[in-house]
């Protein structure tokens, strides 16, 4: 089991995850954002709120290190994602920098 830490990084802010939690593996994590984003854009649409479409989770391990990036929007499933729903950017943040040190060297976190 390892730690993992799901910040919510957006367009203009990076919300930290303190705790972690602890799973098996990235897979597992992966699909633990997945299944938190739905729950996120679920209660949006009940809501009747938009939502931004940019938001991701930044999967990070104990050390900081970024791992993987997940798009809120990646929670919809590809045939109801339609114009609305297609990735509008990629997280170019794949080569395991500290997280303080992506959001020094990008100014923001990612590109928007």
């Amino acid at each position: 089991m390892s730690q993992y830490y799901f910040h919510i990084q957006g367009c203009d802010d990076l919300v930290k995850d303190d705790e972690g939690i602890d799973l098996a593996d990235l897979a597992e994590a992966k699909s633990e954002a997945i299944m938190a984003a739905r729950d996120i854009l679920s209660d949006a649409i009940r809501a009747g709120e938009e939502f931004d479409h940019t938001k991701a989770f930044v999967i990070a391990d104990e050390q900081g290190r970024h791992l993987m990036s997940v798009l809120l929007t990646d929670a919809i499933p590809k045939h109801l994602r339609g114009q609305t729903g297609r990735r509008t950017r990629t997280a170019p943040w794949r080569d395991g920098r500290p997280l303080e040190r992506l959001i020094r060297d990008t100014g923001r976190g990612g590109s928007c």
